[in-house]
């Protein structure tokens, strides 16, 4: 019984660290690049590096769905080649109200976080990373292969 005591313990303070974290999944249209998510995101910054000597960093805020505009990062078109991306999110953060024992009788509680036990924040979402092609202007999805009809 005791053993089953701390076990459920355990996976009640843990809980939050086994919650999944977002599927990310880059979607590739003709003139942009979608980073869909099965969650909300938290801000996230996309790195891409490019033809030559081409790198940039685009930030998002949370709740906005990244994305990679060809025909506009930094005020310009994409230049055909090659790009990598590596895509980087910060978990949304869950706060909720719980009865204290001072003031308002209300503490935030850290209830999202793995690691509120700890006073540490939560890590950022293992990045995400993948390429794609420009070619006369349009974006190609790199998973495309020729002479395959869907």
């Amino acid at each position: 019984m005791r053993s089953i005591i701390l076990f459920l313990a355990a996976l009640w303070i843990c809980a939050p660290a086994l919650a999944a974290q977002p599927v990310i999944t880059p979607v590739v249209l003709e003139d942009v690049v979608l980073f869909e998510s099965s969650q909300q995101l938290g801000q996230s910054t996309i790195s891409l590096k490019g033809p030559g000597t081409f790198i940039t960093r685009l930030n998002f805020e949370a709740g906005a769905m990244p994305f990679i505009d060809i025909n506009y990062v930094n005020g310009a078109a994409l230049a055909d080649g090659l790009y990598k991306y590596e895509i980087t999110t910060a978990p949304v953060a869950r706060w909720s109200l719980t009865a204290g024992s001072r003031g308002s009788g209300k503490t935030p509680s850290y209830s999202g976080d793995r690691n509120a036990f700890s006073g540490m924040t939560d890590p950022k979402i293992s990045p995400i990373s993948g390429t794609f092609r420009i070619v006369d202007g349009i974006t190609v999805d790199p998973n495309l292969q020729e002479g395959l009809e869907r």
